[in-house]
Protein backbone atom coordinates (compact mmCIF):
# COMPACT_ATOMS: atom_id res chain seq x y z
CA UNK A 1 0.00 0.00 0.00
CA UNK A 2 2.85 2.55 0.96
CA UNK A 3 4.23 1.35 -2.29
CA UNK A 4 1.19 2.12 -3.93
CA UNK A 5 1.05 5.63 -2.14
CA UNK A 6 3.94 6.62 -2.76
CA UNK A 7 3.13 6.43 -6.82
CA UNK A 8 0.08 7.81 -6.83
CA UNK A 9 2.25 11.11 -4.95
CA UNK A 10 4.88 10.52 -7.92
CA UNK A 11 2.26 10.81 -10.61
CA UNK A 12 0.32 13.69 -9.16
CA UNK A 13 3.54 15.58 -8.55
CA UNK A 14 4.74 15.11 -12.33
CA UNK A 15 1.09 15.88 -13.26
CA UNK A 16 1.34 19.78 -11.42
CA UNK A 17 4.80 20.11 -12.63
CA UNK A 18 3.91 19.38 -16.18
CA UNK A 19 1.86 22.33 -16.35
CA UNK A 20 3.65 25.17 -17.92
CA UNK A 21 4.46 27.05 -20.82
CA UNK A 22 7.48 28.95 -21.85
CA UNK A 23 8.23 32.05 -24.34
CA UNK A 24 11.80 33.11 -24.84
CA UNK A 25 12.52 35.88 -27.08
CA UNK A 26 16.10 37.22 -28.06
CA UNK A 27 17.78 40.26 -29.65
CA UNK A 28 21.16 39.86 -31.20
CA UNK A 29 22.70 43.02 -32.15
CA UNK A 30 25.62 43.48 -35.03
CA UNK A 31 28.47 43.82 -32.46
CA UNK A 32 27.42 39.95 -31.52
CA UNK A 33 25.39 41.25 -28.23
CA UNK A 34 22.20 41.38 -27.13
CA UNK A 35 19.02 40.91 -25.10
CA UNK A 36 17.02 38.19 -23.76
CA UNK A 37 13.28 38.64 -22.62
CA UNK A 38 11.89 35.42 -20.72
CA UNK A 39 8.18 34.04 -19.61
CA UNK A 40 7.75 31.24 -17.77
CA UNK A 41 4.32 30.11 -16.59
CA UNK A 42 4.77 27.71 -13.79
CA UNK A 43 2.53 25.67 -10.71
CA UNK A 44 2.82 27.57 -7.48
CA UNK A 45 3.47 23.95 -6.27
CA UNK A 46 6.68 23.60 -8.16
CA UNK A 47 8.15 27.33 -7.15
CA UNK A 48 6.68 27.03 -3.15
CA UNK A 49 9.62 24.22 -2.46
CA UNK A 50 12.29 27.06 -4.17
CA UNK A 51 11.15 29.33 -1.30
CA UNK A 52 8.76 31.63 -3.67
CA UNK A 53 9.89 34.53 -4.89
CA UNK A 54 13.03 35.14 -2.80
CA UNK A 55 14.09 31.79 -3.79
CA UNK A 56 13.86 32.53 -7.25
CA UNK A 57 15.35 35.39 -7.31
CA UNK A 58 18.22 33.79 -5.40
CA UNK A 59 18.15 30.70 -7.82
CA UNK A 60 18.94 33.43 -10.75
CA UNK A 61 21.49 35.52 -8.94
CA UNK A 62 23.68 32.02 -8.02
CA UNK A 63 22.93 31.23 -12.31
CA UNK A 64 23.96 34.62 -13.38
CA UNK A 65 27.14 34.70 -11.10
CA UNK A 66 28.46 32.05 -13.36
CA UNK A 67 28.30 34.80 -16.15
CA UNK A 68 29.42 38.14 -14.90
CA UNK A 69 29.08 39.29 -18.60
CA UNK A 70 24.83 38.47 -18.80
CA UNK A 71 23.67 41.36 -16.81
CA UNK A 72 19.68 41.16 -15.47
CA UNK A 73 17.49 44.37 -15.82
CA UNK A 74 14.43 43.41 -14.84
CA UNK A 75 13.14 40.02 -12.82
CA UNK A 76 9.46 40.43 -12.09
CA UNK A 77 7.36 37.24 -10.30
CA UNK A 78 3.59 37.56 -10.14
CA UNK A 79 0.79 35.33 -9.37
CA UNK A 80 -2.37 34.55 -11.40
CA UNK A 81 -4.32 31.72 -9.98
CA UNK A 82 -2.75 28.67 -9.36
CA UNK A 83 0.64 29.39 -11.82
CA UNK A 84 3.33 31.47 -11.16
CA UNK A 85 4.45 33.77 -13.66
CA UNK A 86 8.10 35.07 -14.02
CA UNK A 87 9.28 37.42 -16.38
CA UNK A 88 13.31 38.24 -16.79
CA UNK A 89 15.21 40.33 -19.45
CA UNK A 90 18.50 40.00 -19.54
CA UNK A 91 21.42 41.92 -21.29
CA UNK A 92 24.85 41.28 -23.09
CA UNK A 93 27.55 42.58 -25.39
CA UNK A 94 28.60 39.33 -25.71
CA UNK A 95 26.13 35.89 -26.68
CA UNK A 96 28.79 33.47 -25.92
CA UNK A 97 28.07 34.41 -22.60
CA UNK A 98 25.12 32.33 -22.54
CA UNK A 99 27.68 29.37 -23.45
CA UNK A 100 29.55 30.47 -20.54
CA UNK A 101 25.84 29.65 -18.60
CA UNK A 102 24.70 26.85 -20.15
CA UNK A 103 28.74 25.16 -19.17
CA UNK A 104 28.56 26.58 -15.22
CA UNK A 105 28.87 24.29 -12.69
CA UNK A 106 25.13 26.07 -11.32
CA UNK A 107 23.76 24.60 -14.41
CA UNK A 108 25.29 21.60 -14.80
CA UNK A 109 23.76 21.02 -11.18
CA UNK A 110 20.28 21.54 -11.81
CA UNK A 111 17.99 18.17 -11.86
CA UNK A 112 18.24 16.38 -15.79
CA UNK A 113 14.57 17.33 -16.40
CA UNK A 114 15.64 21.22 -15.93
CA UNK A 115 18.66 20.87 -18.23
CA UNK A 116 16.67 19.32 -21.05
CA UNK A 117 14.47 22.16 -20.64
CA UNK A 118 17.14 24.84 -20.55
CA UNK A 119 18.70 22.58 -23.67
CA UNK A 120 22.03 21.78 -25.64
CA UNK A 121 23.24 24.81 -27.39
CA UNK A 122 26.24 25.35 -29.41
CA UNK A 123 27.17 29.30 -30.55
CA UNK A 124 30.20 30.32 -32.52
CA UNK A 125 30.90 33.07 -34.97
CA UNK A 126 33.07 31.74 -38.47
CA UNK A 127 34.17 35.00 -39.99
CA UNK A 128 31.19 36.85 -40.47
CA UNK A 129 29.04 34.11 -39.75
CA UNK A 130 27.34 33.12 -36.66
CA UNK A 131 25.74 29.89 -36.39
CA UNK A 132 23.43 28.74 -33.67
CA UNK A 133 21.90 25.36 -32.55
CA UNK A 134 20.28 24.25 -29.71
CA UNK A 135 17.88 21.10 -28.44
CA UNK A 136 15.08 21.18 -26.03
CA UNK A 137 13.61 17.90 -25.43
CA UNK A 138 10.51 18.23 -23.64
CA UNK A 139 9.19 14.71 -23.85
CA UNK A 140 12.62 13.83 -22.29
CA UNK A 141 12.61 15.87 -19.28
CA UNK A 142 8.47 15.37 -18.66
CA UNK A 143 8.85 11.67 -18.33
CA UNK A 144 6.16 9.69 -16.73
CA UNK A 145 4.09 13.39 -16.43
CA UNK A 146 3.54 13.04 -20.75
CA UNK A 147 1.12 10.22 -20.19
CA UNK A 148 -0.90 12.13 -17.60
CA UNK A 149 -0.97 15.43 -19.08
CA UNK A 150 -4.39 16.20 -20.54
CA UNK A 151 -4.75 16.72 -24.08
CA UNK A 152 -6.46 20.27 -23.59
CA UNK A 153 -2.94 21.18 -21.86
CA UNK A 154 -1.26 19.85 -24.59
CA UNK A 155 -3.27 21.96 -27.21
CA UNK A 156 -3.28 25.01 -25.02
CA UNK A 157 -0.10 25.74 -23.78
CA UNK A 158 3.10 26.33 -25.92
CA UNK A 159 6.46 26.55 -25.89
CA UNK A 160 7.73 29.34 -28.19
CA UNK A 161 11.36 30.92 -28.61
CA UNK A 162 12.19 33.79 -30.79
CA UNK A 163 15.06 35.53 -32.43
CA UNK A 164 15.77 38.72 -33.75
CA UNK A 165 18.96 38.42 -36.06
CA UNK A 166 20.46 42.34 -37.59
CA UNK A 167 20.36 40.42 -41.34
CA UNK A 168 18.61 37.48 -42.70
CA UNK A 169 19.41 34.18 -41.97
CA UNK A 170 20.67 31.86 -44.67
CA UNK A 171 19.48 28.66 -43.06
CA UNK A 172 17.14 28.00 -40.42
CA UNK A 173 15.12 25.35 -38.84
CA UNK A 174 12.59 28.01 -37.70
CA UNK A 175 9.07 27.16 -38.37
CA UNK A 176 8.01 30.71 -39.76
CA UNK A 177 10.08 33.83 -40.16
CA UNK A 178 9.49 37.75 -40.28
CA UNK A 179 10.66 41.12 -40.67
CA UNK A 180 11.88 39.52 -44.45
CA UNK A 181 13.57 36.36 -42.32
CA UNK A 182 14.93 38.42 -39.89
CA UNK A 183 13.16 36.90 -37.28
CA UNK A 184 13.17 33.79 -36.60
CA UNK A 185 10.18 32.10 -34.11
CA UNK A 186 10.01 28.46 -33.05
CA UNK A 187 6.13 28.04 -32.15
CA UNK A 188 4.99 24.35 -30.26
CA UNK A 189 2.08 23.26 -28.47
CA UNK A 190 3.05 21.65 -25.76
CA UNK A 191 1.49 18.37 -27.34
CA UNK A 192 3.87 19.00 -30.20
CA UNK A 193 6.82 19.75 -28.11
CA UNK A 194 6.36 16.75 -26.72
CA UNK A 195 6.73 14.62 -30.01
CA UNK A 196 10.14 15.12 -30.85
CA UNK A 197 12.95 17.53 -29.21
CA UNK A 198 12.68 20.63 -30.20
CA UNK A 199 15.71 21.57 -32.66
CA UNK A 200 16.21 25.49 -33.52
CA UNK A 201 19.37 25.83 -35.60
CA UNK A 202 20.20 28.76 -38.35
CA UNK A 203 23.55 30.22 -39.79
CA UNK A 204 23.27 33.97 -40.54
CA UNK A 205 25.75 36.59 -41.68
CA UNK A 206 26.26 39.66 -39.09
CA UNK A 207 27.78 42.49 -40.52
CA UNK A 208 30.92 43.45 -38.81
CA UNK A 209 30.68 46.93 -37.03
CA UNK A 210 31.92 50.29 -38.41
CA UNK A 211 34.90 50.38 -36.01
CA UNK A 212 36.11 46.88 -36.49
CA UNK A 213 36.15 47.97 -40.37
CA UNK A 214 37.74 50.85 -39.60
CA UNK A 215 40.32 49.33 -36.95
CA UNK A 216 41.01 46.51 -40.20
CA UNK A 217 41.45 49.51 -42.63
CA UNK A 218 44.32 51.03 -40.20
CA UNK A 219 46.19 48.15 -39.50
CA UNK A 220 45.83 46.87 -43.51
CA UNK A 221 47.51 50.64 -44.15
CA UNK A 222 49.75 50.43 -41.69
CA UNK A 223 51.58 47.26 -42.32
CA UNK A 224 53.13 49.31 -45.59
CA UNK A 225 54.19 51.95 -43.33
CA UNK A 226 56.21 49.74 -41.11
CA UNK A 227 57.41 47.39 -43.90
CA UNK A 228 59.06 50.76 -45.08
CA UNK A 229 60.50 51.95 -41.86
CA UNK A 230 61.83 48.64 -41.12
CA UNK A 231 63.62 48.70 -44.61
CA UNK A 232 65.08 51.97 -43.96
CA UNK A 233 66.40 50.80 -40.51
CA UNK A 234 67.99 47.59 -42.13
CA UNK A 235 69.47 49.71 -44.59
CA UNK A 236 70.73 52.58 -42.58
CA UNK A 237 72.70 49.34 -40.90
CA UNK A 238 73.90 47.85 -43.58
CA UNK A 239 75.17 51.53 -44.79
CA UNK A 240 76.74 52.08 -41.09
CA UNK A 241 78.44 48.70 -41.31
CA UNK A 242 79.53 49.81 -45.26
CA UNK A 243 81.35 52.64 -43.88
CA UNK A 244 82.61 51.22 -40.64
CA UNK A 245 84.61 48.58 -42.85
Amino acid sequence: MPHIFRLLTLGLTLLVTSCFEVREEIWIDARGGGRMQMDYSLPRAVVTPLGGEAGIREQVDELLREAPELRLDELVVTHEDDQILIHAELSTDSMFSLLDLSESAAVEGLPDAALKLIGEFEFQREGTDITFARKVDVGSALGLAAMMIPKAEKAERRMTYIIHLPTAANVHSADRTEDEGRTLIWDKTLGEAMGEPMLMTFTAPIPLPWGWIAAAMIIIMAIPVFAIRRWRKRAAIRKISTTAT
